[in-house]
């Protein structure tokens, strides 16, 4: 059966589990690949330096208005477009069009981060291998046409809070922390509470079921899932710290029930 054969016989059926990827597909998946990251990072760069150069923004402001617009646009992408409800742990099921371009996309952005984080920060060793991680994980779901309903349950998972972090720096840098203190507590609360949620219990809880779930059966999805859970646990100080500042009762009752004294 040549592929395009193959292919009809998926469009009948609607069984894209029977799909192998051919040579000349793979030739012509390359220079498209390439041609797309570089266009989605041009993008993301246009922003940034129309942003900061144009508009004279700060570049710390512009770095976390890029990042609050790639969660919101991305994570709001995934929730209606991402197919994530279509059997998410059915890995051989095909990629759609629309589930590409949300990685494409996304993966743009973390280029285009992770040149400032190398060249200008030297010192967030976590966020670098955050961002290394990142983009290996989204690539892996683009190059194989497989899997990204399970790396959008991650992105949605690990990024939908960075909606409450972006909102609270911001706030914090122009004084509304202190303009309006209810309103940047309020938001501050929303960030701990979304974090905590959904990395440490929505996120933990779906990588368990990947890895004793036997149609599961790639060992690369696995071992990225594992190592996107630790990263998050390298945030933990920060978050304690956050809770403990604002609320030093609930911090030391935390602190006990760990058994730290490290603040």
């Amino acid at each position: 059966m040549n592929i395009e054969e193959l292919r009809f016989k998926m469009m009948l059926t609607k069984d894209f589990s029977i799909y192998q990827p051919d040579i000349i597909d793979i030739y012509l998946l390359l220079p498209i690949l390439g041609v797309s990251l570089t266009f989605s990072t041009f993008f993301w760069k246009s922003l940034y330096i129309l942003l900061k150069y144009y508009n004279k923004y700060p570049q710390d402001v512009v770095l976390h208005i890029c990042s609050l617009l790639h969660t919101m646009l991305c994570v709001g992408a995934i929730c209606f477009f991402g197919d994530i409800h279509r059997n998410v742990l059915q890995t051989s099921i095909l990629n759609t069009w629309t589930q590409n371009s949300i990685l494409i996309f996304s993966i743009g952005f973390f280029i285009h981060d992770f040149v400032y984080w190398e060249y200008e920060d030297h010192r967030d060793i976590v966020m670098l291998l955050h961002h290394v991680a990142s983009v290996i994980s989204l690539l892996y779901p683009l190059i194989t046409g497989t899997h990204a309903a399970v790396c959008f349950v991650f992105m949605w998972t690990y990024e939908s809070s960075n909606v409450y972090l972006h909102f609270r720096y911001l706030m914090k840098r122009y004084g509304f922390n202190k303009k309006n203190e209810r309103l940047f507590n309020l938001n501050e609360m929303c960030f701990v509470i979304a974090f905590v949620t959904q990395r440490f219990f929505i996120g933990a809880h779906f990588t368990y079921l990947l890895l004793v779930d036997q149609k599961v059966s790639n060992e690369f999805i696995k071992v990225m899932a594992i190592i996107l859970n630790i990263l998050s646990l390298a945030f933990y100080d920060a978050i304690y710290i956050m809770v403990r500042r604002k609320h030093p009762v609930t911090g030391s009752l935390v602190a006990k029930l760990l058994g730290s004294d490290l603040y």
